[in-house]
């Protein structure tokens, strides 16, 4: 099980800091341009981008130019800056998507970013006919609460009348195919506040990112094209294309009963389906991909993520990351643990352990 909602605190101050890398991440479109125009083409069918909180359709322009050169019929949401949940807002939310709907006369995918991934989300609990699939970036659907934003924005936030309830039915699960893309250095959301409980038709991708550049980070772009290429009425959880390599680099959160008895002594939110380094590779060799695939409404694999937790090097001789929890963490050339490190080798117990907080 993930961690207890009331539990989740902030991300640590330092790491406003890393924020400043979303220029960075920016920039690192131009040399990732031969690899994003490998990513799958789509079927042409529409898909709504949703800013994240005071920001509007100018922060999703990548994102929706992106898509749109994929084949896909990406459109802004049209309602100015996101100032919060107004009737206002929701009304036309509605509006928007009916009229997407109508236009095509095919279900929509929604993506959101921040707290556009929260309208994602209940716009699909609200009209599951209507959307095909949802795809949150850095949402912290599990606790509004536990954010990093200057109290002066907060007040400029307009909540919604029932609030109240709102907040009570965010975390519950919706009916249709969810991905939830995060970051464990985040500066802005706690990342355990952004991952979905994992189901038949939900999962949860980490990815190496800040908050106010995920939206354009190269390896979310390519994720989000590998989610939505899928044909309508047919979803499979993400595994990576064995055609990306270093540094690309995504993970996927798996729950016991998905990873086979290998791993039940493990908490759901820190088991880890990423890569393996095969023990003839060099340090900085290709990374192949572990995850098990399954089959949508089943909730089964087909055991090959047990496989790379027993079988992978790194497992054998890396230590277990927390000495809270024993949860043990795999990295990658540069360090998937740097959230708490920067580094390579274990981390010790911090917010990602719910026995620590």
């Amino acid at each position: 099980m993930l961690l207890e909602h009331s539990l989740i605190r902030r991300p640590p101050f330092g790491f406003l800091f890393l924020e400043g890398r979303a220029v960075l991440e920016l920039a690192a479109l131009l040399p990732a341009y031969p690899l994003l125009r490998q990513a799958p083409r789509g079927d042409g069918h529409p898909v709504l981008v949703l800013p994240a909180f005071m920001t509007s359709d100018l922060s999703t322009r990548v994102l929706r130019g992106f898509l749109r050169a994929r084949g896909y019929a990406a459109h802004g949401w049209k309602l100015g800056r996101n100032t919060g949940p107004t009737p206002e807002t929701v009304a036309s939310l509605r509006r928007r998507l009916e009229d997407l709907r109508a236009r095509y006369r095919k279900r929509v995918s929604v993506i959101g970013w921040s707290l556009g991934g929260i309208y994602a989300r209940e716009l699909a609990r609200a009209f599951p006919t209507d959307v095909r699939q949802v795809i949150t970036l850095a949402s912290p659907f599990r606790n509004l609460d536990a954010v990093n934003v200057p109290a002066f924005l907060l007040k400029r936030r307009r909540p919604h009348p029932d609030e109240a309830a709102l907040r009570g039915r965010l975390r519950e699960p919706v009916s249709v195919p969810m991905t939830a893309i995060y970051s464990r250095t985040d500066g802005v959301a706690a990342w355990q506040s952004c991952v979905a409980e994992s189901g038949p038709l939900s999962e949860s991708i980490e990815v190496d990112s800040s908050h106010l550049g995920i939206g354009w980070h190269p390896v979310v772009l390519l994720t989000i094209a590998d989610r939505l290429a899928q044909p309508e009425g047919v979803w499979d959880r993400f595994r990576t294309p064995k055609s990306w390599r270093w540094p690309l680099s995504a993970w996927v959160i798996a729950s016991p009963r998905e990873r086979g008895d290998a791993t039940k002594a493990l908490p759901a939110a820190q088991h880890k389906v990423g890569y393996s380094r095969p023990a003839s590779r060099s340090r900085r060799g290709n990374l192949a991909p572990s995850s098990g695939r399954q089959t949508p409404g089943t909730g089964a694999s087909d055991g090959s993520a047990t496989t790379a937790v027993a079988a992978s090097p790194m497992a054998r001789s890396q230590p277990p990351a927390c000495s809270a929890c024993g949860a043990e963490r795999w990295t990658t050339p540069l360090g998937s643990n740097r959230s708490a490190t920067f580094g390579r080798g274990a981390r010790s117990p911090g917010p990602c352990c719910p026995a620590t907080g």
